[in-house]
C-alpha cells in the first residue's frame, strides 16, 4: 500500500496525502477519482463527509479547488502549478447515488431511473437528465453537498443504524478555457462514498436481503473489473455489469486518469473475513497501472 493510516488520524492528514494532490492535475484536464471502499461502520462516510470540526475529503478537495481557481486568477496565469496565459473556469457539480442499481439525483429528488450512456462522438459516459449546477464559490459547492447528503437514502442495517445504503457520487466538472483563445480543456472529476457490503447472514428483513443483494452485486462487479485491470489481461472487463462500473469507466481505463482507493477498516473481531476482503481489494486495486 501507498500508506496505511492509523485509528488517531485526522481527516486533514488523510486528504493532504490521498486527495488533494489531484486537484491541481484536474485544473490541467486530467481526470481524477476518489473513492472509499470497506464494510459498513468502517467509517467511509467519516473519510469523505467528516464533520464540522474535522471536514473529510469532499468538502477539502472542493476549498482547495476554488482556492487554486483563485490563485491562478489573481497571477493572471494558468495555475499555480501549470503557470500559461490567463484562464477563465467553470465549475459544474452534480450529485447522484445508485441504490438498488436505480440511479437517482440526489439534488432534485425528483429526478429519479436515470439512465447512462455513452456519448458517440466523446467517448464520455453521461446520466441523461442528472441536474448539473454550475457553482462559483466553495460555500455554493458545500451547501448542494449538504442538500445531497440531506437526500441520501439511509435506513438501519443490522450494523449501524445510520448505515448509508446507496452508492454516492459527486461529480465535478471544471472546465478551463485560456481568454485569449478560447478551445479549452475539461475534466471529469468523482468523489465517491460506496454502500457497505453485508454478508447474507447478517441482514434482517426481506428488503435488506434485497438491498444487500444489489450492493454486493455492485461491488462484486467492481472487484471483478479492479481484477482484470491489474492482471492487465486483455479481453472483456464488465463494467457495462453495475451502473457504478459503468460510470467509473473513463477512470478506471482512460489515458491520463488518476484514481485514489481509500479502503476502510474496522478492528471489530466480527468484522475480521470483511477485513481481509477489503485489504485484498487495495492490494488488487494497487496493481493497476
Amino acid at each position: 500500500f501507498d500508506t496505511v493510516f492509523g485509528p488517531e488520524t485526522n481527516n486533514s492528514t488523510v486528504a493532504g496525502k490521498v486527495a488533494l494532490p489531484l486537484v491541481a492535475p484536474a485544473l490541467r484536464g486530467v481526470n481524477g477519482t476518489i473513492f472509499a471502499y470497506g464494510v459498513t461502520s468502517s467509517g467511509k462516510t467519516h473519510t469523505m463527509l467528516g464533520t464540522d470540526s474535522d471536514p473529510g475529503v469532499v468538502p477539502r478537495v472542493v476549498r482547495e479547488l476554488f482556492s487554486q481557481i483563485a490563485a491562478a486568477r489573481a497571477s493572471g496565469a494558468g495555475t499555480g502549478t501549470s503557470p500559461g496565459p490567463p484562464r477563465d473556469y467553470t465549475v459544474r457539480l452534480s450529485i447522484m447515488e445508485i441504490y438498488n442499481e436505480v440511479l437517482n439525483d440526489l439534488l432534485d429528488p425528483t429526478r429519479t431511473n436515470l439512465k447512462v450512456r455513452e456519448d458517440s462522438r466523446s467517448g464520455l459516459v453521461l446520466v441523461d437528465g442528472l441536474l448539473e449546477q454550475v457553482v462559483t464559490t466553495a460555500e455554493q459547492a458545500l451547501d448542494l453537498i449538504a442538500r445531497g447528503d440531506h437526500n441520501r437514502k439511509v435506513s438501519a442495517t443490522a450494523f449501524n443504524e445510520d448505515s448509508s445504503r446507496s452508492h454516492t457520487i459527486t461529480r465535478i466538472i471544471v472546465e478551463s478555457t485560456p481568454l485569449a483563445t478560447g478551445g479549452g480543456v475539461g475534466n471529469d472529476g468523482a468523489l465517491i462514498d460506496l454502500a457497505g457490503s453485508e454478508s447474507a447472514r447478517a441482514v434482517v428483513s426481506k428488503g435488506q436481503r434485497m438491498e444487500g443483494s444489489f450492493i454486493n452485486r455492485s461491488l462484486l462487479t467492481l472487484g471483478t473489473v479492479i481484477h482484470k485491470l491489474a492482471a492487465g489481461a486483455a479481453g472483456h472487463v464488465p463494467f457495462r455489469d453495475s451502473k457504478l462500473t459503468r460510470l467509473l469507466q473513463p477512470s478506471l481505463s482512460g489515458p491520463g486518469a488518476r484514481v485514489a482507493v481509500v479502503c476502510n477498516i474496522t478492528p471489530a473481531a466480527a468484522q475480521s473475513d470483511e477485513t481481509a476482503n477489503t485489504l485484498k481489494f487495495a492490494a488488487r486495486a494497487k496493481l493497476i497501472q
